[in-house]
């Protein structure tokens, strides 16, 4: 997303088009980079994510607080059931374009069209995704058939849905195009003010409150990030699907956008499970303990895309980047893991003494699952470093299928029991991933020398969306470009 600031574009020059639309490096150019200066922009631009991540879980802190004061724990049970579905349905909806977004925007000759034909994509994908979904509601999830029988919430999931893919796509487009302080205003601060205001207005609708004042806030972030596009980028936008540009974008998504709808599929099954087995009450119960959990899932999903960045990086020590990162992160998440788990009571207590009777030593699960969860989202980073995707998707299979399986074998038993199923599981995934880091070979990436490199983030359970960083570039004079 974009305010007034003027998006600048990458210079390479001589250059000359490659077939798929980016522009090459001509050859005889060796590049070099400027360390401090790469250094200072990767980390200057992977903060404003980390700033996005964090001030997104704590306005979702204050959203939940307030919903569970004016609805019942059976609405927020299915307000969160339906927010965790379309969630995973806006992220498939992607089609793999928004990491393919990072890798052809910053080079390509005709921007408008692989923006133009991959919104058209994208929302249509999200209608049709999200209307098979509310067809089947009454089949998956019964007590959510209520949006199936009801026209106007059927159509308002919908749209919603769609419009909520359609802002992860521009999200996707804005830090392509060097711009991630943008993710900052509209949807850390825009689109979480329109949120947090709307359940006082929505109480009469019920459960579908807390997930249309959840829409709409994606709705209008959407809405902001089309005009900035159009205004400040100053990109004209056409309604129509380039397939050609498209084709070879979407090629270039694969074992990523696989390996990322894996990792959201627990977000998905287990409130569907939940529900199911016990109640709607205790999927809000659970959803509660693991929204406050998830503030420290943030805090390792935001490091992990540095890590990467600063890991492509020339001539990086990575025995030293792997020792410090993880440090980092031990220090950064141990103590907070330790503390939630102490105060697990007294902070649930904010949202009311039912939840703190019921959700306590689930929530003192997740904050020790933090720990696994950090090590998962480490390797993975280090993995797409080394170019495993095998190793990746593999660990997302374990993750998800661990999740999903534990859950459905022990979810009778109460929701400490689905917690421990997702500490279970991103444990295995965690120490899976660091046998594939430290145990296999690496083998170089499949994209040649002189192109801009990228490895692909891991969608963050819970976050903002997926990132996919490039790579340093280095200009023949020593100058380096922006990157986002």
């Amino acid at each position: 997303m974009t305010d007034s600031v003027t998006v600048r574009s990458t210079t390479v020059s001589p250059a000359t088009p490659s077939s798929t639309g980016a522009v090459a490096p001509a050859a005889g150019h060796k590049r070099h980079a400027a360390p401090a200066s790469v250094s200072s922009k990767l980390v200057q631009n992977s903060s404003f994510l980390m700033l996005t991540t964090l001030l997104s879980g704590c306005f979702g802190f204050v959203f939940w607080i307030v919903c569970a004061r004016l609805y019942s724990p059976d609405e927020i049970g299915k307000a969160t059931s339906l927010i965790a579905a379309t969630s995973l349905i806006a992220y498939c909806s992607q089609l793999g374009l928004n990491t393919a977004f990072a890798r052809f925007l910053p080079t390509s000759d005709e921007p408008e069209r692989l923006i133009s034909g991959s919104l058209v994509l994208v929302v249509l994908a999200g209608l049709v995704i999200s209307g098979g979904y509310v067809l089947l509601l009454p089949h998956i999830a019964p007590k959510l058939a209520f949006v199936h029988d009801n026209l106007w919430y059927a159509v308002g999931f919908v749209v919603l849905t769609a419009t909520l893919a359609l802002n992860l796509l521009t999200d996707a487009a804005f830090v392509a195009q060097r711009s991630a302080h943008l993710n900052l205003i509209i949807d850390g601060v825009a689109q979480n003010c329109l949120k947090l205001a709307l359940p006082f207005l929505l109480v009469s609708v019920g459960a579908f409150g807390p997930f249309a004042s959840t829409g709409l806030g994606a709705a209008l972030a959407a809405a902001i990030s089309v005009v900035l596009i159009l205004r400040r980028i100053r990109l004209r936008l056409r309604p129509r699907a380039d397939l050609p540009v498209l084709r070879q974008a979407m090629g270039f998504a694969g074992a990523n956008y696989v390996a990322s709808l894996l990792d959201l599929l627990p977000t998905l099954v287990l409130p569907i499970l939940i529900l199911n087995k016990l109640g709607s009450a205790e999927v809000g119960y659970f959803y509660v303990a693991f929204q406050m959990a998830n503030l420290l899932y943030a805090a390792a999903y935001a490091v992990a895309p540095v890590l990467l960045v600063e890991g492509s990086s020339a001539d990086v020590d990575m025995a030293a980047l792997r020792r410090h990162s993880l440090g980092f992160l031990a220090i950064l998440i141990v103590p907070s893991a330790a503390g939630l788990a102490l105060l697990a009571g007294p902070v649930l207590s904010v949202f009311g003494a039912s939840y703190r009777d019921q959700s306590a030593t689930a929530l003192v699960v997740l904050a020790a699952a933090a720990i696994t969860v950090t090590l998962n989202s480490w390797a993975s980073a280090l993995l797409r470093i080394q170019g495993k995707l095998w190793s990746i998707l593999i660990s997302n299979i374990i993750f998800a299928g661990g999740a999903c399986l534990l859950t459905a074998l022990l979810v009778r038993d109460g929701i400490v029991w689905v917690a421990l199923s997702w500490l279970i599981s991103s444990g295995a995934a965690g120490l899976y991933g660091m046998c594939a880091v430290f145990l296999t070979p690496s083998r170089a990436p499949d994209w040649p020398d002189d192109e801009l490199t990228l490895r692909l983030a891991v969608l963050p359970r819970g976050g903002t969306g997926p990132s996919a960083l490039p790579a340093t570039r280095d200009e023949p004079d020593g100058e380096q470009d922006d990157l986002a």
